[in-house]
């Protein structure tokens, strides 16, 4: 079983966090090159194409000139480095050496820029969304250029896993990178809120969701599908007749 999450646009890399064997990102040669492309561009460019403010453009340059292929002292272990929503409800500061074993295992970040990430890959602080329309040598945007290489990957990993089947808490922006190409059934929580008489996923909410479920299946060390549907943190209740054998529904009042 693997779990799939999205990364985050904010970051930490101030708080020590708990010591970990740090490892590094696979394919560190193909972000490299990417690294060089978004060292070309100018800060205008750099708001055009992510659709940021000029500050925020000037602070991204600033960050990809200091990339480089050697981790150094601003290098972070990419489960303590990110500091979205996600993560912050997933809360892994709080792990077991237990957990954190199970999570380096089970738990894969996508990136626009490192393509997949394991928790303890070390990182540095970047934006690069995997919708991103940056231009490359094998396309216009960065779907064309990861291709077939991040799901690939996954493939090959979730080989050595014993119960075979993949757990999608990632956006659509990053799980469409993956999503043809994965040959192991995906199973999808999602997550609504009531609005009214109806229910529907607020974004904030589902992101928030996502990393409490990312956190119930690492410190459950849960390994089949059933015992997803215990999933009842935060008020949240699995609804049977609204799920099927790929999407899980889950519901809050």
């Amino acid at each position: 079983m693997i779990i799939l999450i999205s990364p985050a646009k904010t970051f930490n890399f101030n708080s020590k966090d708990i010591k970990v064997e740090s490892t590094e990102s696979i394919f560190m040669q193909e972000s490299q090159k990417l690294v060089k492309n978004l060292q070309s561009l100018s800060s205008n460019d750099y708001q055009k194409l992510m659709g940021i403010s000029e500050n925020l453009a000037r602070l991204n340059k600033d960050r990809h000139l200091s990339l480089s292929e050697e981790n150094d002292s601003s290098s972070k272990e990419a489960l303590f480095a990110f500091r979205g929503d996600v993560y912050v409800s997933m809360a892994p500061e709080t792990f077991s050496k237990s957990d954190l074993t199970f999570c380096q295992n089970h738990l894969r970040i996508l990136s626009g820029l490192y393509g997949v990430l394991r928790p303890f890959d070390l990182i540095k602080a970047h934006r690069l969304e995997m919708g991103t329309p940056l231009r490359n040598e094998r396309g216009k945007n960065l779907y064309e250029w990861w291709g077939d290489k991040i799901a690939g990957l996954l493939n090959e990993d979730i080989c050595q896993h014993k119960n075979k089947f993949y757990v999608n808490l990632a956006s659509d922006e990053y799980f469409r990178s993956v999503k043809k190409l994965l040959t192991e059934k995906v199973i999808t929580p999602i997550f609504q809120e009531r609005k009214g008489d109806n229910f529907k996923v607020v974004g904030i909410q589902a992101k928030k969701a996502r990393g409490l479920m990312t956190a119930y299946i690492i410190k459950n060390q849960i390994q089949n599908v059933k015992e997803l549907e215990s999933f009842s943190c935060s008020g949240y209740k699995f609804n049977g007749k609204l799920s099927n054998n790929l999407k899980l529904v889950f519901q809050r009042n």
